[in-house]
């Protein structure tokens, strides 16, 4: 099913999900680097990378709400594309030649930032154009998520092997070079303009959607128990599990080969029984979850419990985006960026709050406040339940 609906596909929906792939793995081989490179070749202690991820936080979603506007007044989108992936190149090359812990915050940290809108403003460019193809939108929003998780596959193992093999120099360039392909692949994806309908005068369209917000909080809950897992794991693992070295790692396999499937599979749930549903569904599971590996004491649990992590994940990966968009009354691009606001700040209160929980007490308490966390989603969707949005025009 997944493979014959990418078949039925036009060149047009390929170039963008194309467009999201060498975007994803772009990035994906420059965040997992950039604590070592702070450390190791910047010589700064530890705190500094958690002041550069905050400052690149906030800057993102700052960015992702002026340019969630822009698409909603009717700007040209592959134009907004263009500015974030110019910045990524200006980034990298800087990057290359980067000797200063300042100059990275005060040039790469905004140039990065303006980057990070890509993902934002692809989706919002993948779920208009569906919209105007009649497309099935949840399984385009599925393949969209695919191809965002399938880069974070490749992206961080093709820049340690260079990191370990070479320096970060190489990784760096290597980084530049795939992004100067998404710029080629950018110049032949839905040439001439690509322009979100704009709003008449009087449509409502206008003002703070608190409803959106609401629903926003989910996707940051569930953003927040999946970071708080993933930043503590790797700890937990190795100094109160017990367990050997290659444990992260393999926990790490299984998850993203059982939540890709659970992507596509999530959006046929979705039809079926509605996103809602879907996304309680993995705020349960990611509860029983959390709370299962704090107990952990074997390769054969671990395996098991990583294949219902991908599976919880992907499952909310899925429905997530098509959920939040629903109540974008109109404003797509502010819901899109909305909804990818909500995982970077629902990722950076789970590093912050990790390193919290660890000082205060152990690496187990953090899973248990992944848990806490992704129950904490529960209430909030029954309250949605009783919030219907405005239906989105064609």
């Amino acid at each position: 099913m997944f493979i014959s609906f990418l078949r039925s596909l036009d060149r047009d929906a390929r170039l963008i999900l194309a467009l999201a792939l060498t975007g994803s793995i772009a990035a994906s081989s420059l965040v997992p680097v950039m604590g070592l490179f702070i450390v190791d070749e910047l010589g700064q202690p530890p705190w500094a990378i958690s002041l550069y991820f905050v400052i690149v936080t906030a800057l993102t979603m700052g960015l992702n709400k002026r340019f969630g506007a822009a698409i909603d007044s009717g700007r040209d989108i592959r134009q907004l594309q263009l500015v974030s992936i110019a910045a990524f190149l200006l980034a990298t090359m800087l990057l290359y030649f980067l000797t200063s812990y300042l100059v990275l915050l005060l040039v790469f940290a905004p140039l990065i930032s303006l980057a990070n809108t890509a993902l934002s403003v692809g989706y919002s460019l993948g779920r208009l154009y569906a919209e105007r193809q009649q497309l099935d939108i949840a399984r385009f929003n599925a393949l969209l998520r695919i191809v965002t998780s399938t880069g974070w596959i490749f992206g961080p193992a093709f820049a340690f092997v260079l990191l370990d093999s070479f320096s970060f120099r190489a990784a760096f360039l290597a980084t530049f070079f795939i992004a100067v392909l998404r710029l080629a692949l950018w110049t032949i994806t839905l040439p001439g303009g690509f322009r979100a309908a704009q709003a008449p005068t009087g449509s409502g369209r206008t003002g703070r959607n608190h409803i959106l917000l609401i629903a926003a909080a989910v996707s940051m809950l569930l953003s927040m128990t999946n970071v708080l897992y993933s930043s503590a794991m790797p700890l937990f693992f190795k100094y109160e599990a017990g367990l050997p070295g290659y444990a992260p790692g393999l926990s790490f396999a299984i998850k993203c080969l059982f939540e890709i499937p659970a992507i596509y599979f999530a959006a046929i749930l979705a039809q079926r029984w509605g996103e809602r549903r879907v996304l309680m569904a993995a705020a349960m599971l990611a509860v029983v979850v959390m709370l299962s590996i704090t107990q952990l004491q074997s390769i054969p649990q671990l395996i098991l419990l990583a294949a219902a992590e991908g599976l919880y994940y992907g499952l909310f990966a899925g429905a997530a985006i098509g959920y939040i968009q629903g109540f974008a009354m109109g404003r797509m691009g502010q819901a899109t960026a909305t909804y990818v606001s909500s995982l970077f700040l629902g990722g950076m209160l789970g590093s912050a709050l990790m390193g919290l929980m660890a000082s205060l007490f152990d690496y187990q308490a953090s899973i248990y406040l992944a848990a806490a966390a992704a129950l904490a989603a529960l209430p909030v969707l029954m309250l949605l339940k009783h919030l219907t949005p405005a239906p989105n025009p064609a």
